[in-house]
């Protein structure tokens, strides 16, 4: 009779939409910390027309689950396949263009010894070259970079966060299929009370180069996206004030990073170049939520990527 395997202490989910070498390179920095800890790793990839040398990286790290996804699946849909396919009690997100610290999966496992419904961590970023690919970083993942101390927090890095699994597969979705929105689970277990944190000790290297539509279209889209999910439900008078407030949006999301380049003493000079990307992303952003609180979701949800 065969034996079930053991639950593993860790799952790591890796979220796959990038080049193969971005994977592998993502699995190489993982899978011995994963082994010496017990941990699974899954990744699941939206599989691509173009995707030579795919295969060469799933022979190279057999010992990983793999989930085929469908061509331009959306990541919350991705989250949620992968968290379903996992077996331990804790679920770690990160995704392919991310290399993790070799102390990554024991610090995870550390911090879950505690009540925390959720811990994320540090964001750090690669060598980018181009000042568009650092409009990427700061607006994104600017506010989890180095240095700061670990507290609680509710604003957690999508691709650096941990979950006691059960709690997170309790979370529904919001549309026809099951999803995971990191941002809006987030927010519904910080009005319960529920304990989550953010510390330095898990830490993982953001490395990519982005299209320029990543900083062009992509941002109306996840705002237009957020936007519409935020108000479901909602007053059209609700929906009006913040349609009137959203053309502020660009200033106020500019003014916050560089109070928190000022307060990192960080990364000045990266910023200087990016600030006209900056711009360009704030605004797509901005124009985004506008349209979706007036007008909903339209096709915008399927390209959150």
């Amino acid at each position: 009779m065969a034996t079930r395997p053991a639950t593993p202490s860790l799952s790591v989910v890796v979220i796959s939409f990038s080049e193969p070498a971005s994977l592998e390179r993502c699995l190489a920095s993982l899978v011995e910390s994963a082994a010496a800890h017990k941990a699974e790793v899954l990744v699941v990839r939206a599989l691509r027309i173009d995707d030579l040398g795919y295969d060469a990286v799933r022979r190279r790290f057999s010992g990983c689950g793999w989930v085929n996804a469908p061509a331009g699946e959306t990541v919350p849909r991705m989250r949620w396949l992968g968290m379903s396919a996992a077996r331990g009690d804790v679920v770690a997100l990160t995704e392919d263009d991310c290399v993790v610290d070799a102390q990554w999966c024991g610090a995870v496992i550390q911090a879950h010894r505690e009540p925390w419904v959720a811990v994320g961590g540090a964001v750090e970023p690669g060598p980018y070259t181009h000042a568009s690919d650092w409009a990427v970083y700061f607006f994104e993942y600017g506010r989890f970079m180095l240095p700061f101390d670990q507290h609680e927090s509710s604003v957690l890095p999508g691709n650096n966060v941990s979950y006691k699994r059960n709690l997170a597969l309790a979370e529904k979705g919001f549309g026809e299929t099951e999803d995971f929105y990191d941002v809006f689970v987030h927010e519904a277990w910080r009005r319960q009370g529920l304990p989550m944190l953010i510390t330095p000790t898990l830490l993982v290297t953001n490395r990519n180069t982005w299209p320029r539509s990543y900083v062009t279209v992509n941002p109306f889209h996840h705002g237009r996206g957020f936007a519409a999910r935020r108000v479901a439900g909602q007053s059209w008078r609700h929906r009006g004030t913040l349609a009137v407030l959203a053309p502020l949006l660009p200033l106020l999301q500019v003014c916050r990073i560089v109070r928190l380049i000022a307060g990192r003493r960080r990364l000045r000079a990266q910023f200087v170049r990016a600030v006209p990307w900056l711009v360009v992303f704030a605004t797509s952003w901005a124009a985004g939520e506008l349209v979706g609180y007036l007008f909903g979701p339209g096709e915008s949800a399927q390209h959150w990527r």
